[in-house]
C-alpha cells in the first residue's frame, strides 16, 4: 500500500530551502537535471518540460549561492547545470577534494563542452587563468585513478585530448595511459576507437606534424616518438582491437586505422582485421570515413587490395560532390597504395579516378571549387601517380596529361 501511495503522490517541483538560501536537491532535482536516480518507481512521470525549465537568469542567480549539500550526487547536479567554464571550475575549486570518479568525469566533460567552440589558443589561455582549479581536478583524478571503470577512463582521455591543455595532456600520457592499459580488456568498441584516436591526436600534436586528417606528412614513414606509457597502451590496444574488430562501428574502424597510421605503429594483424570488416559492408561508411580509411591504409603501407577494389565504386559515385581536400586524399591514397608495381587493384582504381576527373562533366563540377593549395596538391597527385602499373597505361597517362593542363590553368591565372 505504501508503494501505491508513493506512485499516486502528486509531483512537486523542488523548492528553495530557507537554510543557506539554496534549494536542496532531491529526487525531483535529479530527474530535472537528467541525472540517474536509483530507487524511484519507473512509472512515476515527471512534470511537463515547461515546469522543469529554469530561465537563464534564475540559473545564473542560483550559481552564486553556496551549496548546502556537498555529497557526490549534489555536486554532479551542480556540474551538470553549470552554464559556463567559470561555474564548472568554481565547483572544482570549492569541492574538488570531495569529488568521486563520476564528478571527475562530469567535470572534464563539461570543460570540453564549454570550450569546444574556442580556438586552441583561447582555450589554453582560459584554462591557464584557472590553473589552480585545473591542478586540483588533475590531482583528484590521480588520487582516484584506481576507482575508474573502463568507460570513465575512455571519457576522461577523450576530454583531455580535446582540451589540448598541457597539464591535462601530461595526465593523459602518464597516469591515464597506465590505467587504460590495465583495464583495456573491459573497453567496448566505442571506448577502444575513441582512446586510440585521442592518443594518436595528442602524440601527433606533440610531433608538430601536418597531414590531411592531422597527424603525419603524406609520404612519410617516420614513426612518431611516443611516450613509453602511450606506446605500450597502443600496442596492447592493437591486439585487443584485432579481436574486437567485428564489434566496431564504421567510424570506429576508421578512427583506429587513422590512429595507427598517424603514429606509424606497425599493426599488420589489426589492419587485416579492419580490411575484412570494412569490405564486408562498405556501404555503412560515410564518405569522410571511407576517405579516412583509405588514407590510413595508404599511409601505413598496409596492403589491402580487396578494400581498394571495393572502394572504387563509392569513390567514383561521389566524385562530383566530394570536397576538394577529400578528393585529393582519395586520389593520393590510391596512388600511394599502387606504388611498387604489384598492386594492380590500387593502380586500376587510381587510373579510373584520374579518368573520371578528366572527363568534362567532372572537371566542370569539381575543379572550380578548388582553392589554389588544393589544386596544387591535386596536380602533384596526378603527376606522381604510378599509372604505368596498369595495363591501360597509355589511356591513363593521356587522361592525366589532359587533367594536368586543366588543373594548371587556374594555377597560372593566380
Amino acid at each position: 500500500m505504501r508503494a501505491l501511495a508513493t506512485l499516486r503522490r502528486p509531483w512537486r517541483t523542488p523548492g528553495r530551502s530557507s537554510v543557506g538560501g539554496r534549494e536542496r536537491l532531491g529526487v525531483g532535482a535529479a530527474l530535472w537535471v537528467g541525472a540517474p536516480c536509483r530507487g524511484v518507481a519507473q512509472d512515476l512521470q515527471p512534470p511537463p518540460v515547461r515546469q522543469m525549465m529554469r530561465t537563464g537568469e534564475t540559473r545564473a542567480a542560483a550559481a552564486k549561492l553556496p551549496l548546502t549539500r556537498t555529497d557526490a550526487f549534489t555536486l554532479n547536479c551542480e556540474l551538470t547545470c553549470a552554464e559556463s567554464i567559470e561555474h564548472v571550475l568554481s565547483v572544482v575549486r570549492d569541492h574538488g577534494r570531495d569529488f568521486n570518479v563520476v564528478n571527475i568525469t562530469t567535470a572534464f566533460f563539461q570543460l570540453h563542452e564549454h570550450t569546444k567552440e574556442l580556438s586552441a589558443a583561447e582555450r589554453r589561455h582560459l584554462l591557464a587563468s584557472h590553473a589552480s582549479s585545473c591542478k586540483l581536478l588533475i590531482a583528484a583524478t590521480a588520487r582516484s585513478a584506481n576507482a575508474f571503470d573502463a568507460r570513465g577512463i575512455a571519457n576522461v582521455v577523450y576530454a583531455c585530448a580535446k582540451l589540448d591543455y598541457p597539464p591535462t595532456t601530461a595526465l593523459m600520457l602518464d597516469v591515464l595511459a597506465r590505467l587504460a592499459h590495465d583495464k583495456l580488456e573491459h573497453f567496448n568498441g566505442h571506448d577502444l576507437s575513441n582512446t586510440a584516436w585521442a592518443y594518436a591526436l595528442v602524440c601527433s600534436r606533440q610531433a608538430s606534424a601536418a597531414a590531411p586528417f592531422g597527424g603525419v606528412d603524406e609520404g612519410s614513414s617516420r614513426a612518431l616518438k611516443l611516450p613509453e606509457p602511450a606506446r605500450v597502451l597502443l600496442e596492447q590496444l592493437a591486439a585487443v582491437a584485432t579481436v574486437r574488430a567485428p564489434d566496431l562501428s564504421a567510424q570506429g574502424l576508421a578512427n583506429i586505422a587513422w590512429a595507427f597510421a598517424t603514429c606509424q605503429l606497425p599493426a599488420p594483424k589489426l589492419f587485416g582485421a579492419i580490411e575484412r570488416e570494412a569490405v564486408a559492408d562498405l556501404r555503412r561508411f560515410e564518405p569522410l570515413g571511407l576517405t579516412m580509411l583509405l588514407w590510413s591504409f595508404a599511409t601505413a603501407r598496409a596492403r589491402a587490395p580487396e578494400l581498394f577494389a571495393a572502394a572504387q565504386g563509392p569513390v567514383l559515385a561521389g566524385l562530383a560532390t566530394a570536397p576538394p581536400k577529400e578528393l585529393c586524399s582519395q586520389l593520393w591514397a590510391f596512388a600511394r597504395a599502387a606504388e611498387g608495381g604489384s598492386a594492380r587493384a590500387e593502380a586500376a582504381g587510381c587510373v579510373a579516378l584520374v579518368r573520371a576527373l578528366e572527363q568534362e562533366t567532372a572537371v566542370r563540377d569539381v575543379l572550380p571549387t578548388f582553392a589554389g593549395s588544393d589544386m596544387a596538391r591535386l596536380l602533384h597527385c596526378v603527376t606522381t601517380a604510378p599509372l604505368a602499373a596498369e595495363a591501360e597505361a597509355e589511356d591513363g597517362v593521356a587522361s592525366a596529361l589532359a587533367l594536368v593542363s586543366r588543373t594548371a590553368a587556374p594555377l597560372n591565372a593566380e
